[in-house]
């Protein structure tokens, strides 16, 4: 009696999870794979600018060179994808003021006290940044040393 019971309920349970897996994985292959936003010359870029591009953006084979998973999960992602919105702001930061704050090694995206979207982006040399990620309000990328003191802009 059990047996039969467990076989009746068990295998419609099994087809619906199939129904629908099968094709959240297939949908998931269909994301194109992002385009870099890092700078592969140097032209235009001097001193502390390039020192910054290079370790925002590291070369193959060098220590943060490795491949995070994309959104995909086909590991194509690559390490210059993962903080665009701050590459800007970190070449000025370095052109400006001499402070190289690195490589992005993690990024988090929640919600501020008032509900807003923001976006906060840990470096491998202490610092950290943050943004609003609504256009109608200050988009501004701000840097922190590792102290929490404001050093951009």
């Amino acid at each position: 009696m059990v047996k039969l019971f467990l076989q009746r309920m068990l295998l419609p349970i099994a087809v619906l999870l199939c129904m629908l897996i099968v094709p959240a994985i297939a949908t998931a292959q269909r994301i194109a794979p992002q385009v870099s936003i890092c700078t592969t010359s140097d032209t235009g870029l001097s001193g502390p600018a390039i020192q910054e591009n290079h370790l925002y953006c590291p070369a193959t084979g060098s220590f943060f060179s490795f491949t995070p998973l994309a959104p995909d999960m086909t590991g194509k992602g690559g390490l210059d994808n993962l903080a665009p919105s701050t590459y800007t702001a970190a070449l000025a930061l370095a052109s400006a003021r001499h402070l190289i704050v690195g490589t992005p090694i993690l990024v988090t995206q929640d919600t501020n006290w008032n509900g807003v979207a923001i976006t906060y982006v840990e470096f491998s040399n202490g610092f950290h940044a943050e943004h609003h990620d609504l256009p109608d309000l200050d988009t501004t990328v701000r840097f922190y040393n590792q102290y929490n003191q404001q050093v951009w802009p």
